[in-house]
């Protein structure tokens, strides 16, 4: 009698346990899908440009992550900072820079400023205010998976 009381409350646990191991993978798959579908709706009939992703490493090792995107009436960029991120749209110039020579000017719609470049083989982005990423480019692989990173650490 008592080795069928042990056998129903492991059965019951069990499938306590797995019950809630189901509950919280589909939480987490809803928040995964909803990234992508939020991704997706953004660059769809968008070509990818480029992507940067560096580390500022004189300050306080603060991150940066850009993907560019050509849609057929804009330019799109997805900008993240550590602090805040999202989709806006972008110019691009060429400018001469004392300090670098010729660089990439991106201008963010919200007012926000980068430029972009290479020194000794090295990318870099530095803002507007002087802080300078080191950087590697990201494939757009790399790029869209970085994206949906974020926004799912962001939604959680």
């Amino acid at each position: 009698m008592e080795e069928k009381n042990m056998k129903k409350r492991i059965m019951s646990s069990t499938l306590i346990l797995w019950g809630l191991m189901l509950f919280l993978a589909g939480g987490m798959f809803t928040v995964s899908a909803k990234a992508a579908d939020r991704t997706t709706s953004y660059l769809k009939e968008a070509t990818f440009v480029d992507a940067l992703k560096g580390t500022n490493e004189n300050e306080n090792s603060s991150d940066l992550m850009i993907a560019l995107y050509e849609k057929k009436d804009s330019n799109l960029i997805f900008f993240n900072d550590g602090f805040s991120e999202g989709y806006s749209t972008y110019t691009k110039q060429n400018v001469y820079t004392k300090e670098h020579g010729l660089v990439d000017k991106i201008i963010i719609t919200e007012g926000f400023e980068l430029i972009s470049y290479e020194k000794d083989g090295i990318s870099y982005l530095e803002t507007a205010d002087g802080v300078i990423y080191k950087c590697k480019h990201l494939t757009d692989e790399e790029a869209l998976k970085a994206i949906k990173e974020f926004q799912e650490q962001k939604a959680n």
